[in-house]
Protein backbone atom coordinates (compact mmCIF):
# COMPACT_ATOMS: atom_id res chain seq x y z
CA UNK A 1 0.00 0.00 0.00
CA UNK A 2 1.04 3.42 -0.93
CA UNK A 3 1.65 6.88 1.51
CA UNK A 4 -1.87 7.74 0.19
CA UNK A 5 -3.33 4.92 1.37
CA UNK A 6 -2.26 4.59 4.58
CA UNK A 7 -2.49 8.04 5.46
CA UNK A 8 -6.40 7.71 4.23
CA UNK A 9 -6.74 4.19 5.90
CA UNK A 10 -5.42 5.91 9.78
CA UNK A 11 -7.93 9.32 8.83
CA UNK A 12 -10.88 6.69 8.39
CA UNK A 13 -9.91 4.71 11.21
CA UNK A 14 -9.39 8.02 13.51
CA UNK A 15 -12.66 9.41 12.16
CA UNK A 16 -14.28 6.07 13.59
CA UNK A 17 -12.26 6.87 16.64
CA UNK A 18 -13.71 10.07 17.33
CA UNK A 19 -16.92 9.19 16.57
CA UNK A 20 -16.86 6.42 19.18
CA UNK A 21 -15.58 8.55 21.68
CA UNK A 22 -18.32 10.99 21.08
CA UNK A 23 -20.84 8.31 21.27
CA UNK A 24 -19.88 6.31 24.08
CA UNK A 25 -19.49 6.75 27.90
CA UNK A 26 -16.25 4.76 28.39
CA UNK A 27 -13.05 4.41 26.69
CA UNK A 28 -13.48 0.24 26.33
CA UNK A 29 -16.71 0.89 24.97
CA UNK A 30 -15.64 3.29 22.01
CA UNK A 31 -12.51 0.93 21.23
CA UNK A 32 -15.20 -1.82 20.60
CA UNK A 33 -17.19 0.32 18.44
CA UNK A 34 -14.86 1.58 16.38
CA UNK A 35 -13.17 -1.64 15.85
CA UNK A 36 -10.01 -0.88 17.36
CA UNK A 37 -7.97 -2.08 20.96
CA UNK A 38 -8.53 -0.33 23.84
CA UNK A 39 -4.37 0.09 23.44
CA UNK A 40 -4.43 1.75 20.04
CA UNK A 41 -7.40 4.16 21.03
CA UNK A 42 -5.29 4.90 23.78
CA UNK A 43 -2.38 5.35 21.39
CA UNK A 44 -4.73 7.31 19.56
CA UNK A 45 -5.30 9.73 22.32
CA UNK A 46 -1.76 10.67 22.82
CA UNK A 47 -0.82 11.34 19.17
CA UNK A 48 -1.37 15.06 18.93
CA UNK A 49 -3.25 15.52 15.77
CA UNK A 50 -5.52 12.61 16.88
CA UNK A 51 -6.36 14.80 20.07
CA UNK A 52 -6.98 18.15 17.61
CA UNK A 53 -9.29 16.13 16.07
CA UNK A 54 -11.13 14.81 18.66
CA UNK A 55 -11.13 18.41 20.45
CA UNK A 56 -12.32 20.07 17.53
CA UNK A 57 -15.30 17.46 17.18
CA UNK A 58 -16.35 17.62 20.93
CA UNK A 59 -16.04 21.70 20.23
CA UNK A 60 -18.36 21.30 17.31
CA UNK A 61 -21.02 19.15 19.10
CA UNK A 62 -21.13 21.16 22.03
CA UNK A 63 -21.99 24.37 20.04
CA UNK A 64 -24.91 22.34 18.78
CA UNK A 65 -26.23 21.40 21.97
CA UNK A 66 -25.46 25.30 23.05
CA UNK A 67 -27.61 26.30 20.03
CA UNK A 68 -29.96 23.90 20.24
CA UNK A 69 -30.52 25.06 24.49
CA UNK A 70 -30.55 28.54 22.98
CA UNK A 71 -33.45 28.16 20.62
CA UNK A 72 -35.53 26.16 23.32
CA UNK A 73 -34.65 28.87 26.00
CA UNK A 74 -36.80 31.26 24.52
CA UNK A 75 -39.88 28.80 24.30
CA UNK A 76 -38.95 28.17 27.92
CA UNK A 77 -38.92 31.84 29.30
CA UNK A 78 -42.94 32.60 27.64
CA UNK A 79 -43.69 29.37 29.12
CA UNK A 80 -42.37 30.71 32.56
CA UNK A 81 -44.07 34.19 31.72
CA UNK A 82 -46.98 32.93 30.72
CA UNK A 83 -47.59 31.16 34.50
CA UNK A 84 -46.39 33.83 35.77
CA UNK A 85 -48.78 36.18 34.66
CA UNK A 86 -51.46 33.52 34.38
CA UNK A 87 -53.95 34.26 37.28
CA UNK A 88 -55.87 30.93 37.05
CA UNK A 89 -52.26 29.55 38.12
CA UNK A 90 -51.31 28.21 41.28
CA UNK A 91 -50.05 30.92 43.57
CA UNK A 92 -46.54 28.54 44.36
CA UNK A 93 -46.42 27.88 40.43
CA UNK A 94 -46.60 32.11 39.78
CA UNK A 95 -44.40 32.20 42.52
CA UNK A 96 -41.78 29.79 41.36
CA UNK A 97 -41.80 30.85 37.90
CA UNK A 98 -41.20 34.53 38.60
CA UNK A 99 -38.08 33.63 41.11
CA UNK A 100 -36.96 31.76 37.93
CA UNK A 101 -37.26 34.60 35.90
CA UNK A 102 -35.32 36.96 38.34
CA UNK A 103 -32.72 34.89 38.94
CA UNK A 104 -32.05 34.20 35.26
CA UNK A 105 -32.04 37.93 34.56
CA UNK A 106 -29.93 38.40 37.42
CA UNK A 107 -27.39 35.86 36.33
CA UNK A 108 -27.34 37.03 32.71
CA UNK A 109 -26.71 40.42 34.01
CA UNK A 110 -23.90 39.16 36.20
CA UNK A 111 -22.07 37.71 33.10
CA UNK A 112 -22.52 40.14 30.57
CA UNK A 113 -20.89 42.28 33.32
CA UNK A 114 -18.37 39.44 33.65
CA UNK A 115 -17.90 39.14 30.02
CA UNK A 116 -17.45 43.52 29.50
CA UNK A 117 -14.18 42.97 32.03
CA UNK A 118 -13.12 40.32 30.55
CA UNK A 119 -12.29 41.81 27.05
CA UNK A 120 -11.18 45.24 28.98
CA UNK A 121 -8.40 43.15 30.75
CA UNK A 122 -7.61 41.34 27.38
CA UNK A 123 -7.44 45.10 25.20
CA UNK A 124 -5.37 46.12 28.56
CA UNK A 125 -3.29 43.46 28.25
CA UNK A 126 -2.93 43.16 24.99
CA UNK A 127 -1.84 47.10 25.07
CA UNK A 128 0.96 46.17 27.58
CA UNK A 129 2.08 43.33 25.58
CA UNK A 130 2.71 45.66 22.29
CA UNK A 131 4.73 48.39 24.82
CA UNK A 132 6.77 45.42 26.03
CA UNK A 133 7.14 44.22 22.84
CA UNK A 134 7.98 47.95 21.50
CA UNK A 135 10.60 48.34 24.57
CA UNK A 136 12.57 44.93 23.20
CA UNK A 137 12.30 45.73 19.91
CA UNK A 138 14.37 49.44 21.12
CA UNK A 139 17.21 47.74 23.07
CA UNK A 140 20.17 46.84 21.29
CA UNK A 141 23.00 44.06 21.68
CA UNK A 142 26.03 44.68 23.10
CA UNK A 143 27.61 44.81 20.00
CA UNK A 144 25.27 47.93 18.75
CA UNK A 145 26.15 50.58 16.20
CA UNK A 146 27.68 53.58 17.58
CA UNK A 147 24.94 55.45 19.40
CA UNK A 148 22.68 53.31 20.06
CA UNK A 149 21.45 51.66 23.31
CA UNK A 150 23.59 48.25 24.24
CA UNK A 151 21.52 45.34 25.93
CA UNK A 152 21.62 47.51 29.21
CA UNK A 153 20.14 50.53 27.69
CA UNK A 154 23.03 52.70 28.29
CA UNK A 155 25.00 54.87 24.96
CA UNK A 156 28.23 53.56 23.91
CA UNK A 157 30.08 53.31 20.63
CA UNK A 158 31.66 50.75 19.07
CA UNK A 159 35.29 51.87 20.36
CA UNK A 160 34.34 52.03 23.80
CA UNK A 161 32.50 48.46 23.78
CA UNK A 162 35.66 47.00 21.98
CA UNK A 163 37.93 48.69 23.95
CA UNK A 164 36.45 47.87 27.07
CA UNK A 165 36.14 44.15 25.87
CA UNK A 166 39.65 43.84 25.17
CA UNK A 167 40.68 45.27 27.97
CA UNK A 168 39.04 42.55 30.08
CA UNK A 169 40.06 39.76 27.51
CA UNK A 170 43.82 40.86 27.20
CA UNK A 171 44.00 40.26 31.47
CA UNK A 172 42.49 36.77 30.75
Amino acid sequence: MNQIGRHTGKRKQWNRAVEALLLTTTSRDAAKAAGISETTLYRYLNDGSFRAMYNEAKRRMLDGTINKLRLASSGAVDVLEAIAHDPASPQSARVAAAKTLLEMAVRCGAIEEIEQRLLELEASNAKVIEGVRSEQDGLATPDSEVGESNWRGREVDNAGWNGAHDAATDNV
